[in-house]
C-alpha cells in the first residue's frame, strides 16, 4: 500500500494550529533535508487491519517479541503501526527497505542515527500518546520530541510534584487555575523532548531540569537550565496539535529558513496511507 508523496520541507510554510498540510507539488522522488532543517510528522496509530498488518511485515524479530508482549490488543496494534510507520518513514529518506533497518541503541535506550541515502547521519526521535505518534527527523544533530495528551488527572499536584522543580512549582502554584492543566502538560512535554534528544531518558528525573512554563508557540525558542546554569547548545519549540503537549528540542542552530520562520516545520499529513 504505497504512501502519498512526502512534501519538500522548503515549500512547507507554517502550519494553522492542529492542521498537518501537505505540500501539493511534491513528487514521488525521496524527500531532501538540508542540515538544520528538521522535518516534524505525526499520524494516528489505529490503522485499518490490512495496513497494520502490512505494516507488521517490516518489523524485526525483537519488535515482533515486544509486540506480542502487550497484554491489551489495541497497544499491541498501536506499537505494531508505530514501529512500521517509523521504519517506513525512514526507509525513504535512506532508501532502504524498511525491513532491513537495524538500529543501534544508547545506554538508556536512545537510537542512534541512521545514514542517509548520500551516508551522513540521520538523526530522529519518537513519541506516542492516546492513539498519536510524533516523530522528528534531522541530519543537522540530536535532537528529542515529546507528545503529551492534555487530560484531567485525579491528583494534579502529586504530578506537578514529580515533574517540577521546587522552583517551578512556587511558580506553577502561583498561575490562574484555569492555566495550571496547559501548563504543567506543557512542560512535561519540554523537560520529556529535552531528556530524549540528550539520550538520558529515565535516567535523569525530570525535577533536575528547569524550563520556561509561560505559553511559547513555535515562533520562540525556550532555553534549558539545570543546576549549573544554562544548558550549553540546546534550545526547545513548542509545537500546536489541539488537545496535547507536544515539544522538540534541537541541540543545533536551526536553518536560515527556521531562523527567519520559527514556526516552520514540515508536517506531512495521511502518513497512515490509504
Amino acid at each position: 500500500m504505497a504512501l502519498d508523496p512526502l512534501p519538500t520541507p522548503a515549500l512547507v510554510g507554517t502550519p494553522r494550529r492542529g492542521v498537518c498540510r501537505q505540500n501539493p507539488d511534491a513528487s514521488a522522488r525521496r524527500p531532501y533535508l538540508a542540515t538544520g532543517e528538521v522535518q516534524v510528522i505525526c499520524a494516528e496509530l489505529d490503522l485499518p487491519p490490512a495496513r497494520r498488518h502490512a505494516l507488521s511485515g517490516t518489523l524485526s524479530s525483537d519488535e515482533l517479541d515486544r509486540a506480542a508482549r502487550f497484554r491489551f490488543e489495541r497497544d499491541r496494534d498501536r506499537f505494531i503501526a508505530r514501529r512500521g510507520l517509523l521504519r517506513e518513514l525512514l526507509g525513504r529518506h535512506t532508501g532502504a527497505e524498511p525491513a532491513s533497518l537495524v538500529f543501534s541503541y544508547g545506554p538508556f535506550g536512545k537510537p542512534g542515527p541512521v545514514s542517509d541515502s548520500t551516508g551522513r547521519p540521520l538523526h530522529f526521535s519518537a513519541a506516542h500518546s492516546s492513539g498519536v505518534a510524533a516523530v522528528a527527523i534531522s541530519l543537522g544533530g540530536p535532537l528529542g520530541i515529546d507528545i503529551e495528551q492534555v487530560r484531567d488527572l485525579p491528583d494534579l499536584p502529586a504530578l506537578a510534584a514529580t515533574v517540577l522543580s521546587p522552583r517551578e512549582q512556587r511558580e506553577w502554584q502561583n498561575l490562574p487555575q484555569a492555566q495550571r492543566l496547559q501548563a504543567l502538560f506543557d512542560v512535561w512535554a519540554r523537560k520529556e523532548a529535552f531528556l530524549k534528544g540528550t539520550g538520558q531518558g529515565l535516567s535523569r528525573p525530570s525535577k533536575e531540569i528547569e524550563v520556561p512554563l509561560h505559553p511559547c508557540g513555535p515562533d520562540c525558542q525556550l532555553l534549558v537550565r539545570d543546576g549549573t546554569g544554562q544548558v550549553p547548545g540546546w534550545t526547545l519549540r513548542s509545537l500546536a496539535l489541539p488537545g496535547f503537549a507536544m515539544a522538540l528540542a534541537l541541540s543545533f542552530p536551526p536553518s536560515a529558513e527556521m531562523q527567519s520562520a520559527p514556526g516552520r516545520m514540515l508536517v506531512a499529513p495521511n502518513w497512515t496511507g490509504s
